[in-house]
């Protein structure tokens, strides 16, 4: 690069959660390394205070950094144009569905097109996208690999069930619905052999017959419960919000050596290879099936965990993609 560039990042969370963490906050170190300077606004989430102190905090991070980095935050028209008076030289980054948000969409549209670049999760959102702009990039949300993975050893020397594991904010929301009555026949069919490990904000309130082990999420101790898990697991509906998911449980377990069994729904069928880092599951029964032969077969769950971080490590990775990320924003820099 000729000269040092200035990014002023404006991520929609704190670092606390998954969305901005993954594909804003775990680069800077990264990009400071590689001579770029990394600021942002600190997310205004429920403070008033500091929603009062944001707007002029956007406008110096404009008149300051070289490239605007908007991660999934939507403002009012008015607001990013003025912003993009000051400062045009706009990446917008988004790793879910959100046009389907009606009463956001058209800040949505009016965010693509007003960026220099398009970063998008999925070629499902980049399909979307390039309705607004035809300068996108795909970056899936990656994890880095050097930070989370697998203990040598067992995984759970003081709990001698399977654990079959989730991860996620809320278990209620509906994705393990999918898959309730299948847990509850798998309890049935593996009596005391097979317990439900949730890393969440609350257990799941909808499984009686499954015993459940509930971790609560934290930013310390996720990884520890994530490394106990034997079989990670992500149901997902066939919506048009699910297809535009970008698979992070999947990348999260796969990158612990974790056996996977998901829904062959958007992105999931990219990070599960079919019998290789895992299995897709269809319909009930493949469900079924899968689950029974992974409870059945430790060594299988091991070959397919270490296919799967063989994965993660080759697309799904800090490492794997950083050039990619470098690449775009030096585009939207115009260098």
């Amino acid at each position: 690069m000729p000269r040092e560039l200035n990014i002023g990042f404006i991520p929609l969370y704190d670092v606390h959660y998954a969305s901005s963490r993954h594909r804003v906050f775990q680069f800077f170190d990264r990009l400071r390394d590689r001579g770029f300077g990394c600021y942002h606004v600190p997310a205004p989430l429920f403070s008033r205070k500091k929603r009062m102190a944001y707007l002029p905090r956007l406008f110096k991070l404009a008149l300051t950094c070289d490239v605007l980095y908007i991660q999934k935050r939507l403002f009012p028209k008015w607001i990013l144009n003025l912003v993009k008076r000051v400062n045009d030289h706009i990446i917008y980054d988004f790793d879910d569905a959100i046009y389907l948000h009606l009463s956001r969409q058209e800040q949505l549209n009016h965010s693509l097109r007003s960026a220099r670049l398009v970063i998008a999760g999925n070629a499902h959102l980049s399909e979307y996208a390039a309705s607004y702009n035809p300068s996108i990039i795909e970056i899936p949300t990656v994890i880095d690999t050097d930070e989370v993975y697998a203990l040598p050893g067992q995984r759970h020397p003081d709990e001698s069930r399977t654990l079959i594991g989730w991860i996620g904010m809320d278990p209620d929301r509906g994705d393990l619905d999918v898959v309730t009555d299948i847990l509850s026949r798998i309890s049935r069919t593996f009596p005391d052999r097979v317990a439900l490990l949730t890393i969440a904000r609350k257990p799941y309130s909808h499984l009686a017959e499954m015993p459940q082990i509930f971790t609560p999420w934290t930013l310390e101790t996720s990884l520890q419960a994530l490394q106990r898990i034997d079989i990670g697991i992500m149901p997902l509906e066939n919506t048009e919000w699910n297809r535009g998911k970008c698979a992070f449980k999947l990348i999260q377990y796969s990158a612990v050596n974790t056996a996977t069994v998901a829904s062959p729904v958007g992105m999931n069928r990219d990070v599960v290879i079919q019998g290789s880092t895992g299995f897709l599951a269809d319909i009930q029964e493949d469900w079924f099936e899968q689950l029974s032969l992974l409870i059945r077969d430790p060594d299988l769950r091991s070959k397919l965990g270490q296919n799967g971080r063989h994965h993660i490590e080759a697309k799904y990775s800090v490492k794997s993609t950083f050039d990619a990320l470098v690449n775009g924003i030096e585009l939207a820099a115009g260098q």
